[in-house]
Order: C-alpha cells, then structure tokens, then sequence
C-alpha cells in the first residue's frame, strides 16, 4: 500500500509540472503620477508551485484599449517553492509610466499577486492588494458595487476597468445605476481589442461627472468573456480600494444595433467638394468628392446621433442635391430622413442634418 501511494505522488508531481501553460492577469498596474497629487506603483509577487525546479514566468504589459497580440514580453526566474519579489514591476522591469494589465504566463504552475499604492500624501503608503486572474475567471456580465462619486479634493472618485484576455474583440455596455433609488445615472459602450485594457471614472464616462453618490451599482453586458473591477479612491489621501465583481443576471441588456444607410445623389451642374458624417465610433468622417450615388452603411449601438454635412456648390445651369437617411432597428421597417438642396441658381450648397438613435 505504501508503494502505491509513493508511485501516485510520482505521477501526480510529474503531471503538475507537465501540465497546459498557466496564465494570470494583473488588472491594472501602474508607475505614473495620477489626479490630486497621487502617486502610483505596483509591487508584485510571483510564486513557484513547482517544489524542487526552478520556473521562468514572461510577462508582458498592456496600457490601451486596442490591445496587442504580439507584445513584448520579460522573462524572470522564479526558485524552487519560493516567491520573487519585483518593486515597481511596471516602471523597473517593464520599463513602463502609464497604468495598465499585466499578463504572466509559464509552463510551469505558479500564483501571482500584487499591491498598487499611492506614495504621494507624505504619510506613507496607501495600497491596494490585486491578486493574479486567470483567464477562466472572466464574466460574460457582472455587477460591480460601492461606486461612489464626490468632485474635488475632498471628495471621492470610482474608477472602472476591464481586461480582454481573449484573442478577439470584446465589447462592453454599461450602465451606471442609483443603488437606493433604481434609477440609471448612465450609460456608455466600450470596444476592447484582443488584450485590451481599459480603465476611466466610470461617472466621466457615462457622462455625470457632476453627479454626488455614495451608493451606485455597475452593470457591465459583455460579448465575450471579460475581467472587471472598480477601483474606488479617497481623493484626500489617495487611498484606493479595489472592488472585483460578481456575477449577476443583468437586468439591462446590450441596446439593440441600428442599421443606417447614408446616400448622396445628385445632378448635373452640382460640384460636391465634402461629405462629412458620424462614423461607428462616434468620430467624424471625411470623403472628399464623393460621386453621385456614393453611399454607405453603418451600424449604430443606440444611444447615439448620426450627423452629416454636405458641401459643394452649384453652377449656372443649377441642379440639385439629395441627401437620403434609411433607419431601421433589429430588422424592422426603416425610417426615412429626406433632403433635398438646389433651387436651379448658381451659388453654394450645404446640407446638414442630425439623427437621434434612440
């Protein structure tokens, strides 16, 4: 009996240290100065579960929202059963001044964890522990709790970020909510690339920067498996807590797509020297000289406005100008927004027009 138990240790030793390439994610990391004098950095362990080999761990930063497939990674060497200790991961070791996730990944088993300070009050350190993730922990929607909001020094701010560890887009809506009264404070949609990272004052971003609350919730709607977190500061001495979240049936759901469908035509003695119109990330878009008939097709996530604006000019013989806006939303019967420009004389033409998606 004794035998086998000892060969069953043998097997189960060899098979941990044979096993799938182990991956963790640090959140958010930092090594940057931050709002009302703060000062951030990370100090991060790394432990080696392996008892008697020693491991290397490569880790590798993301700092935006587009993400990055092919990052640069640092390798270190973490001994047999023990943990390495790396001050200020992100400004020494990944040579880095922003905030950002850290990816680790390894052959070997190993745990992660980390303590994001603030060292800029003059009375030591305010820091906040963040363990290591792995990717099988990411919500396909979640709550988050504790959001609170106080302009000025004196008051209270409530980060909000995610971490893509996927190889695909994932995008998020979320809506920001009065825990006491059930009321929706706001709501935003946000586009990660694979390995994105994000991070804002969830009260900036949903547009109520202004708005005082101790007690809000936040309902994050993923297309994809994300990772999430509040970061809640004292804006009077910089202390953060960090609030992961769980998960929750959601009582909003993604706002439904709207399909818009832009066409320009016109007649003969009309110059069309600009198009401008809203472009699927809210941006401006520019197509200088387009032809008649020139059209395009867009998808909207409502709330949102679609604007455009034509400008171009008329000769002598006149013309006239038709500008045609098609809205429909899941599959239904589409709206009609119909301009028309030109009146047969000479002199310039401009055609502007907004369109609430909601």
């Amino acid at each position: 009996m004794k035998r086998m138990v000892f060969v069953s240790l043998v097997l189960i030793i060899l098979t941990t240290m044979a096993g799938a390439e182990e991956i963790r994610w640090i959140p958010v990391a930092a090594s940057n100065p931050g709002l009302h004098d703060t000062q951030w950095t990370t100090d991060l362990w790394i432990y080696n579960r392996v008892f008697d080999a020693e491991i290397q761990v490569y880790l590798a930063f993301f700092p935006d929202a587009e993400g990055d497939l092919e990052p640069h990674e640092v390798m270190v060497t973490v001994a047999a059963s023990s943990s390495l200790k790396i001050d200020d991961v992100v400004g020494q070791l990944l040579a880095e001044n922003r905030p950002g996730a850290i990816r680790l990944r390894s052959e070997h088993p190993f745990e992660a964890r980390s303590r994001t300070m603030n060292s800029g009050s003059g009375q030591g350190t305010y820091g906040q522990g963040i363990e290591g993730q792995p990717a099988d922990n990411a919500l396909f929607g979640s709550l988050l709790v504790g959001a609170a909001n106080d302009p000025g020094p004196d008051g209270v701010r409530t980060n909000l970020g995610f971490v893509n560890p996927g190889e695909d887009d994932g995008d998020v809506f979320v809506v920001l909510s009065e825990q006491d009264t059930v009321t929706v404070i706001g709501t935003a949609y946000v586009e990660l690339g694979p390995h994105g990272w994000y991070q804002a004052n969830v009260f900036d971003l949903v547009g109520a920067a202004d708005h005082v609350t101790d007690n809000a919730v936040v309902t994050c709607v993923f297309g994809r498996g994300l990772l999430p977190y509040l970061s809640r500061v004292d804006n009077r001495s910089g202390d953060a807590t960090t609030v992961l979240p769980f998960t929750a049936q959601p009582v909003y759901t993604v706002p439904t797509d709207w399909q818009v469908d832009l066409t320009l035509t016109y007649s003969g003695g009309v110059t069309i020297d600009s198009l401008v119109y809203t472009g699927r990330d809210g941006a401006d878009v520019t197509v200088s000289a387009p032809p008649s008939g020139f059209t395009v097709d867009l998808e909207f996530v409502s709330p949102a406005e679609f604007c455009y604006t034509v400008v171009g000019s008329t000769d002598s013989s006149g013309g006239q100008v038709v500008v045609e806006v098609l809205t429909a939303r899941d599959g239904g019967l589409p709206a009609s927004h119909r301009s028309t420009v030109g009146n047969g004389s000479a002199g310039p033409i401009e055609s502007a027009d907004c369109t609430n998606l909601y």
